[in-house]
């Protein structure tokens, strides 16, 4: 037997996972709650609009970013503690690493960008940016002679500062031209023959 009914979610507008899981849930909790005979099987319940896949998905985009960005800076810490052994220096530079991720994430939520499969790669390769710039600003601090703190840093921002400029700069102007571009998400629709 199958029972057919509305949902107060319209179609063609996004919804976040809080949006789209209470209904989820009321319709979980209400099939759960059936009891049919013995000779039939579990009832199940599916919408024709795809909302709960896209859910489910969304949840896993916000899984695997977080994912990404805690194994990114794992490996960045012991990638730092191997080229500045030092784990005061080492500390330090995750610390930024994971400041200038905050950053982005904070900047992302008032901005009002939802988590797509874009966002969600971006934020998985945002780490490994962070990592590339601030390796060498800490291995030239490390390697500085020079006694003072202040000494040591300006001599690391001196000697690697144009370098990571320079890699910054080309990714930014690289990145300049996509802001032109626009994503136009397919979705592939399967119908019952």
């Amino acid at each position: 037997m199958t029972v057919r009914f509305p949902i107060q979610l319209k179609e063609g507008t996004f919804y976040t996972v809080g949006e789209l899981s209470e209904p989820y849930n009321q319709i979980e909790a209400f099939v759960d709650g059936l009891e049919p005979p013995s000779s039939v099987g579990k009832p199940t319940h599916s919408t024709t609009s795809m909302s709960w896949v896209f859910m489910h998905t969304q949840s896993i985009y916000i899984e695997y970013a977080v994912l990404g960005i805690l194994c990114a800076v794992a490996f960045a810490y012991i990638v730092l503690l191997v080229a500045t052994n030092n784990l005061i220096i080492a500390s330090a530079a995750v610390f930024t690493i994971l400041c200038i991720c905050a950053c982005v994430l904070g900047g992302m939520v008032l901005l009002g960008w939802e988590l797509g499969m874009t966002e969600s790669i971006c934020l998985t390769i945002l780490a490994g940016f962070c990592v590339d710039y601030i390796v060498h600003f800490a291995h030239s601090y490390r390697t500085c002679t020079e006694p003072s703190r202040v000494q040591r840093a300006t001599f690391a921002l001196g000697h690697m500062g144009i370098s990571v400029l320079s890699g910054a700069l080309t990714s930014l102007g690289a990145s300049f031209l996509l802001l032109f571009c626009t994503v136009s998400p397919t979705l592939i629709f399967c119908r019952e023959r």
